[in-house]
């Protein structure tokens, strides 16, 4: 039986697990796809409490805010990539006072700059300067990898069908026939939450959205991102990231279309010229307000809706959820797991030193970008089940691995089995 039993290993579940992971007590993550952050991409992601301001949701207001002040010591502890940039965004004139309202409520910094143009829409263009930019899929591998190590214990492919009680204890039940048995439950399903809610007792709805995102050249470096409505550009390495929030493109209108038109209203808004779209990705988010409140059942906890503000949020959320559980923290230090070394990051004499210590960071297995077969050993071994999950944690938005990256990603997996 476990202290602590979280269903859900996006980022608020990886968060959670490696919180709890601090103290005297043994804990659990059930996830229904093969990895964490299966279903994301890896692109830019805005760490910008103000994204959650000015929307009469107090309580993902809070969390965002006292999660941005976290999140660079956080990021420090947990070796994510994180670089302070500041964040542009733009409102309609009765939204930006609400903004500013929240802001002033919960500490914010902001500059006001004022009405940027004459788009009715969104005329008032606010910076704010404590924000920040990271890679979401790297921060969400960090933070388990660093659960891990604390002791907490990842059981993926385990899709939730029903909930047994008895005794104190709860029983989740896989749709395949494992169970697993803990004294608290929190549901961090995200996008699905509802049913698991429904599978503990609780009737929970949430209103899905889609954001849609495309990887596109610029002719100029952006350096912070920007937000107009729910259009986004985002910094990324030789271009940026242009995408939509929460169903302004038609389902029925292919991704790639509705991104470059969002691309188009970002650069006529941002006054640069973005081009060459090189891919596209979906994800899935929820927009209703965010849910961090206890179950029907004793022992059970809902932390849901967080939405694109997740990132964000996530170090305030686990901090609170252990704070009010009253845990005794571990004896010891826990070492904080490091990122692995990316040949794309080094120069050519850090490249060469590297490749002098280990051979496989000699054998290249993707030239554009640079990929060495070290690399996606390390992948595998820190929980890459396929090209997929490797590709997720080398390569970037819009870059491709090829014959010889899948090849080499089967090659470390036989490795492992041996």
């Amino acid at each position: 039986m476990y202290d602590f039993l979280i269903i859900g290993g996006g980022v608020i579940g990886c968060a959670l697990a490696r919180e709890l992971s601090r103290y005297n007590a043994t804990v659990a993550v059930a996830e229904k796809e093969n990895d964490v952050c299966a279903l994301e991409s890896r692109v830019p992601a805005a760490i910008c409490a103000a994204r959650s301001m000015g929307c009469g949701d107090p309580v993902a207001a809070r969390y965002a805010a006292l999660g941005e002040k976290m999140f660079r010591a956080y990021a420090v502890a947990s070796d994510i990539p994180y670089i302070k940039t500041g964040c542009t965004l733009r409102f309609t004139p009765e939204r930006a006072r609400a903004v500013a309202a929240d802001c002033g409520r919960y500490g914010i910094r902001f500059e006001s700059r004022g009405a940027c143009g004459t788009d009715g829409e969104n005329p008032e263009e606010m910076f704010f300067p404590d924000a920040g930019m990271t890679d979401g899929c790297d921060a969400v591998y960090a933070l388990r990898e660093n659960a891990a190590a604390g002791g907490a214990e990842f059981i993926f492919g385990f899709s939730v069908s029903r909930c047994e009680r008895s005794d104190g204890s709860l029983t989740a039940v896989a749709s395949d026939g494992r169970r697993l048995t803990a004294r608290r439950v929190i549901n961090c399903a995200g996008s699905g939450g509802g049913p698991v809610a429904r599978a503990l007792g609780d009737f929970i709805y949430l209103r899905h959205a889609p954001v849609d995102m495309e990887v596109v050249r610029c002719d100029k470096p952006l350096g912070s991102p920007l937000f107009v409505g729910r259009d986004m550009l985002l910094p990324a390495e030789n271009g940026c990231v242009a995408g939509t929030v929460g169903g302004c493109i038609p389902r029925s209108v292919p991704v790639a279309a509705g991104c470059r038109d969002a691309a188009a209203r970002m650069a006529a808004a941002a006054g640069i010229d973005c081009s060459e779209p090189r891919a596209c990705s979906v994800l899935r988010t929820f927009s209703d307000s965010m849910i961090f409140r206890p179950g029907n059942a004793e022992g059970v906890t809902h932390v849901l809706g967080a939405g694109v503000g997740g990132l964000t949020a996530a170090p305030a959320v686990a901090a609170d959820y252990v704070r009010s559980a009253g845990l005794v923290r571990k004896n010891g230090a826990i070492p904080a797991v490091r990122r692995f070394p990316r040949i794309r990051e080094l120069s050519a004499h850090e490249r060469n030193a590297l490749a002098r210590m280990r051979a496989d960071y000699a054998e290249l297995v993707c030239a554009v970008p640079p990929v060495t077969f070290g690399e996606v050993r390390e992948a595998v071994a820190r929980g890459a089940k396929d090209a997929a999950g490797a590709a997720r944690r080398l390569l970037r938005a819009g870059e491709r691995g090829g014959v010889r990256f899948t090849e080499a990603v089967r090659r470390a997996a036989a490795e492992r089995r041996v």
